[in-house]
């Protein structure tokens, strides 16, 4: 039941509806539409199966055959793979089952041309605004019009993101701040207010991320709390502070893969490569792409054998690693 009562909530989601209506709204501010500005047709034709670069790189790096979730071609078998975090079988399986009607604009982005995607999200923005603002002159049911306003926080989130993959952090930061001041969900807020504090610190705007840390921390737990310490005594270069109650945290809480990441940077900054590198190794759950990234650098810094210790995190945690990783971002391939 509670299955249902969660789909129901996403219906939004799963259900962009070619109405009657949205063809009179077609008609009436365009005889002619071109395709991309229908709103029954959200989806790019061209499709892009997604490659499994985790499994290619052990193949290649570990001569090593990975194996990957069996699921059924359906709803549940894509829910599954998104929970074991295999996104791009995810992907690829979505492609699979909406190949009639196309793909949407969002997926471009891992496309050989990924600027294309924002082109099409921009246009989807549009076309959902205008669907709403159509709906409203013409008096339809809240219910349905609240669909439309959901679909349009989708739409908007999607560009969010996109923006970060690309890059464009500025951008994609002025995106998040709209959202924060449009969105009354506690939960949703609590997530965008964790983005704006990360791209803050990326940005480097000190006081933007104190504002955000403050919003944040009544929302969040003692770790959160002074974990956003620590980062703001890392923006500082107050290393040693940092390292000190980084360590502290860590005794409690040894599963945060932020906590550990961040004491390992903090640990090479106060001259401890290699208890850096032991810091990472002995984590224990699966770690991080920046984590495989961090090994590689200090490896490469401190360590003779820095080949063999390169590949030592990737050999341990191959077999549990999601098609979701980026072997670019872990730096498993490299030129030599």
């Amino acid at each position: 039941m509670a299955d249902i009562k969660q789909l129901f909530e996403k219906r939004h989601l799963y259900v962009w509806v070619n109405s009657n209506k949205i063809g009179i709204l077609n008609a009436s501010t365009n005889p002619n539409p071109p395709l991309n500005s229908n709103i029954s047709f959200l989806f790019s034709k061209n499709i892009h199966i997604l490659p499994d670069t985790i499994k290619d790189v052990a193949c290649s790096l570990l001569n090593k055959t990975l194996s990957r979730p069996v699921v059924s071609e359906d709803i549940n078998g894509i829910n599954e793979l998104i929970k074991t975090n295999h996104f791009r079988s995810a992907a690829n399986l979505c492609q699979k089952l909406i190949v009639n009607i196309l793909c949407h604009a969002e997926y471009l982005k891992y496309s050989l041309n990924p600027w294309d995607c924002i082109p099409r999200i921009n246009q989807l923005e549009n076309n959902v605004k205008k669907v709403i603002k159509f709906l409203k002159n013409n008096n339809e049911a809240e219910n349905f019009i609240d669909d439309w306003n959901k679909r349009l926080l989708s739409v908007e989130l999607m560009k969010a993101r996109t923006l970060y993959f690309l890059k464009q952090t500025r951008l994609s930061f002025e995106v998040y701040n709209g959202l924060l001041l449009s969105t009354k969900e506690e939960n949703l807020k609590k997530q965008i207010l964790q983005m704006l504090t990360r791209l803050a610190i990326v940005i480097g705007d000190e006081k933007t991320m104190e504002k955000y840390i403050k919003e944040l921390n009544p929302q969040s737990g003692a770790t959160q709390y002074y974990l956003h310490k620590c980062l703001r005594a890392i923006f500082n270069g107050n290393y040693s502070y940092a390292q000190e109650q980084l360590q502290n945290i860590s005794r409690t809480n040894d599963t945060d893969p932020t906590v550990i990441n961040n004491l390992a940077v903090s640990l090479l900054y106060n001259g401890n490569p290699t208890e850096s590198i032991e810091t990472i190794k002995k984590y224990k759950e699966i770690p991080t792409e920046v984590m495989f990234a961090n090994i590689h650098t200090l490896s490469e810094l401190v360590l003779s054998n820095c080949e063999d210790e390169k590949q030592f995190l990737f050999s341990k945690w191959a077999d549990k690693l999601p098609d979701g990783y980026n072997v670019q971002e872990m730096k498993l391939l490299q030129p030599k």
